[in-house]
């Protein structure tokens, strides 16, 4: 029984249970009616690791330097596979498409901020420093681009995908 979209007898069947049950009611909505807030979960959400993950241009590291392992690579397959997800259950076509011309866009732009940014703000490395670093496990000063730019795709294409959920054009 699809608790989302119930029709016919399981209405009753479902009335009769809310009674005694009133978390029920909230449950059963429709998913026209979920669109909003999946889209605003997810403009905060990339929101937020592109604020507090990425490296910004004031010449310094990410603002939330703790959080960037939990925001890698396995972050953006799952965002990714989350938003295909969206796409799917709320059965538009046009997401997808949203999904993936934001996330090359995306690409793109982080491509333009690594050529821009790393020359600017990034230090000399000294290499026997480096070196110990990695041994002790310690991060180096070498910022991860290849993980710049999957985030900016994946968060972009998150932001493209909400607001189309937000406004209610997919």
């Amino acid at each position: 029984m699809d608790l989302v979209t119930c029709t016919g007898n399981q209405g009753f069947f479902l009335d009769s249970f809310s009674e005694k049950h009133s978390w029920v009611g909230i449950c059963i909505m429709d998913r026209d009616d979920l669109k909003r807030p999946f889209g605003w979960v997810l403009i905060v959400l990339s929101l937020f690791v592109v604020g507090g993950t990425l490296r910004n241009n004031s010449g310094g590291g990410p603002p939330l330097q703790q959080l960037v392992p939990f925001f890698g690579l396995y972050f953006v397959v799952l965002f990714l596979a989350v938003q295909t997800g969206l796409c799917f259950w709320f059965r538009t076509k046009i997401g997808m498409a949203c999904i993936a011309g934001a996330f090359v866009v995306g690409l793109i732009g982080g491509g333009i901020g690594e050529s821009f940014w790393s020359e600017k703000t990034t230090p000399v490395p000294n290499p026997l420093v480096e070196q110990v670093l990695e041994e002790h496990g310690v991060q180096t000063t070498e910022y991860d681009w290849t993980r710049h730019k999957l985030i900016t795709g994946a968060c972009l294409s998150g932001i493209v995908l909400g607001f189309g959920l937000v406004r209610g054009k997919l």
